[in-house]
């Protein structure tokens, strides 16, 4: 006869299981971290937001996120996005078979869905980085910074702008604004159809205009995670307990 301790034991053990939540991955934008997700991190303890690692010498962004996937290793099942450059990471990862193959799915936040949403202006950009001062750059990040004013973006979310933009990492951030500039990815339509797929966009965001069609259009810019968290996060748990 099983006594209760041991039924109880074996209760959880046919149902937790069910409760492990999905494993999550979002990558951050150019110059910035985890910071990135203040609003994220607080709503899924499970998720983790991973620091960049360094391109190697000559190392182009398919190759930086074949070597990126697997040192992060993701189990299999796990969702996997990001903001901005994040989202190009996560879906360069995705055209990988052994990623792709295993994937539960891809959630892009104010991000790059593919190559036609890179303007000219960016590409410019990209060009001008290139070729300026250490010193000159990261005036221009900190100017970039102090400079937000999105509605509902909040005193502890511009600090966390300004913070980022003084400790980025130059280097890394001329490298993966040249990347998205070079960038030939047609879309997640193309490479991967059956692979789901949730994008959120700001309907202002004047940094990533062209967004295709979004699952989910919100009424702001591209610091949605930030200003519209309750939104964002809703829709991405919803959408993940679907999946």
């Amino acid at each position: 006869m099983v006594n209760s301790r041991t039924q109880l034991r074996i209760e959880q053990a046919i149902v937790a299981p069910a409760l492990m939540p999905r494993p999550f991955f979002l990558l951050p934008d150019f110059a910035s971290d985890h910071r990135l997700f203040d609003e994220q991190i607080r709503e899924f303890p499970h998720l983790r937001t991973p620091s960049w690692i360094r391109p190697h010498d000559g190392e182009d962004l398919s190759a930086y996120a074949e070597r990126f996937a697997r040192w992060l290793n993701f189990p299999s099942g796990a969702v996997i996005g990001g903001v901005g450059f994040g989202a190009v990471v996560a879906l360069e990862m995705a055209r990988k078979p052994y990623v792709r193959d295993h994937l539960g799915g891809l959630v892009l936040i104010s991000g790059y869905r593919s190559r036609r949403a890179v303007s000219m202006g960016f590409k410019m950009k990209a060009f001008v980085n290139s070729r300026v001062s250490d010193k000159v750059l990261r005036k221009r990040l900190v100017k970039m910074a102090s400079g937000v004013n999105e509605d509902g973006l909040n005193r502890r979310a511009k600090d966390r702008l300004m913070e980022m933009a003084k400790r980025a990492d130059l280097e890394f951030y001329r490298w993966s604004v040249s990347q998205t500039a070079g960038w030939r990815f047609n879309g997640p339509e193309v490479d991967f159809a059956h692979v789901p797929v949730l994008q959120i966009h700001g309907k202002y965001n004047r940094v990533v205009p062209s967004a295709g069609n979004p699952s989910v259009q919100l009424e702001g810019g591209h610091l949605v995670q930030y200003t519209h968290a309750p939104q964002v996060n809703d829709t991405i748990r919803r959408w993940i307990s679907e999946l």
